[in-house]
């Protein structure tokens, strides 16, 4: 990202498809995503917009030049689809949709720090 201006354009946006994500409308048509919700800090799109870009690999690019994704899975405890300070973490676009190819599991987050 080259400007702060960048920056808070890029993290508006993720907030906005968190809170698409989040909705009821968006779970019934997306099944995958049926009971994700956020943290209420992350509803406010002030304090997300500012999460975002302190944290690490907010403006990070793969070899590729693919900007890294938000990932919610990853630190999350099995089951749980929360959106959250706690939960969240910027990967490559390989590891976020990491999964295992026998049992098409989601690879936690000890099982990728040992690949």
């Amino acid at each position: 990202m080259k400007t702060h201006k960048d920056k808070v354009h890029r993290a508006s946006w993720l907030h906005f498809g968190v809170m698409e994500r989040c909705s009821l409308s968006y779970q019934r048509n997306n099944p995958s995503y049926s009971g994700v919700t956020c943290s209420d800090n992350f509803k406010s799109e002030k304090y997300f917009v500012s999460w975002c870009i302190e944290q690490k690999g907010f403006d990070c690019f793969d070899e590729r030049g693919g900007v890294f994704h938000l990932d919610k899975d990853l630190l999350s405890p099995q089951g749980v689809k929360i959106y959250s300070e706690d939960t969240c973490v910027f990967l490559p676009v390989e590891l976020n949709g990491f999964y295992r190819a026998d049992t098409h599991q989601r690879v936690g987050y000890q099982e990728v720090l040992a690949l």
